[in-house]
């Protein structure tokens, strides 16, 4: 099994200009780059490969936030918005932000509104009132994220986000394309497709690699020290594990503000197994498949989808993650990974058991999560979702279809 060569460019002659509108701030370094954290800048690149030309409106500063240097292609620029900190700051430099989305947009010849925050909805009703084809990607469930949190405060704020941010979204954008990323929180629509989102290219993903079970079961986290993430389940997971005799090495790889309080835990269940790496490049991750790791665990009680799980399913690498937001849309249990209750600790704790035990079982999740996460690389997923808008506002012609 190898990996897939990257897929043609679809032929999209009569999109001249993708006007992408996002919230993700960049920022300003002093040699004169550009920094953006994350994988913004790999997915929105992918995209500017089925454009003549893309204009990227979004958030310039000055006081760098990361030193991540954002590359991007020739036919790529930058109109610069004002940065704005918030939902108070947004409605101070609304009309300065409005009047430069207006002159963008009236330029476009398509428009991809990033949602569901504030610039991405503005976005989306300026294109509208423009008449300009638009669409557009929903990747983050706000209203679930506060629900999570609990409380009336948490409620309160899920309910509001339901009633203003979720009607609009529905009202604006029902009828056109849209990409979700997660379950179906929105509901259902008629032109709204998921997209399993990946920051992996098919060039990227290394030839399979079969399971090689060890004396020591290998198993890593690789994420956000924080509370969501709900690390301290694979901790208690890993201390019954640990009184079994199990013979168990935990990785937790990343860096966040809960670190200190993960530490305590391991220290207070004397759990030997649990050492903490710190953060670690993407591309030394994938190099070293995941730290050659066995399994990747991601216990997150609330989680839009996890990215990191089709990371490491492209490494070969067999996962088990929690049932809880969105990650049930990209595991089918049994087949491509393992589901567990984000409460329960033993529940985990059997299944890296099994995946330990079950060296059938190993391989068959691990074949069939490469095989998932070939099917939706990066630079497919980009250009079937580029196909499905073109279709939808007539930029393909018939020879172009046939093409690709």
């Amino acid at each position: 099994m190898s990996a897939h060569s990257q897929p043609p460019i679809v032929a999209l002659s009569r999109i001249e200009r993708l006007v992408v509108i996002s919230h993700k701030r960049h920022d300003s370094l002093s040699d004169g780059h550009i920094a953006v954290r994350g994988g913004f800048a790999k997915i929105t690149s992918e995209f500017s490969r089925h454009v003549k030309k893309m204009v990227l409106c979004v958030p310039v500063g000055a006081e760098p936030e990361t030193s991540e240097v954002a590359t991007y292609s020739g036919n790529v620029s930058l109109s610069l918005l004002p940065t704005y900190g918030g939902h108070l700051g947004f409605i101070r430099k609304f009309f300065s932000i409005s009047r430069n989305l207006w002159r963008e947009i009236g330029k476009a010849d398509l428009v991809y509104a990033m949602a569901p925050n504030n610039m991405g909805i503005l976005g989306l009703a300026l294109a509208r009132v423009r008449r300009k084809p638009v669409f557009l990607s929903i990747d983050t469930d706000r209203a679930g994220k506060a629900r999570s949190a609990g409380g009336y405060r948490g409620r309160a704020k899920a309910w509001v986000v339901e009633k203003t941010i979720y009607a609009l979204l529905r009202n604006l954008g029902g009828s056109r394309p849209a990409f979700v990323t997660g379950d179906d929180f929105l509901g259902p629509q008629p032109h709204w497709r998921q997209w399993i989102k990946t920051t992996v290219t098919s060039s990227e993903i290394p030839s399979y690699r079969p399971p090689e079970p060890g004396r020591i079961l290998r198993v890593v986290f690789a994420g956000r020290l924080s509370p969501e993430k709900n690390i301290e389940c694979l901790i208690e997971a890993a201390a019954l594990l640990e009184k079994e005799d199990y013979q168990l090495s935990v990785q937790i790889v990343g860096h966040g503000p809960q670190r200190d309080t993960l530490e305590k835990l391991v220290a207070e269940r004397r759990t030997e197994c649990v050492t903490f790496r710190g953060a670690v490049p993407n591309a030394e991750l994938r190099e070293t498949r995941f730290l050659e790791a066995d399994m990747l665990v991601l216990p997150s009680k609330e989680e839009r989808q996890g990215k990191v799980l089709l990371e490491a399913m492209a490494c070969s690498v067999p996962v088990i993650a929690a049932r809880a937001g969105g990650i049930p849309s990209v595991i089918n249990h049994g087949f491509n990974g393992l589901l567990f209750d984000p409460g329960s600790p033993g529940e985990l704790a059997s299944g890296i058991r099994d995946v330990a035990e079950k060296s059938t079982l190993r391989a068959y999740l691990a074949e069939n999560g490469y095989r998932f996460a070939l099917d939706n690389a990066l630079d497919q997923s980009v250009s079937d979702i580029m196909a499905d808008v073109s279709d939808f506002y007539g930029f393909r012609s018939e020879a172009n279809k046939i093409d690709s």
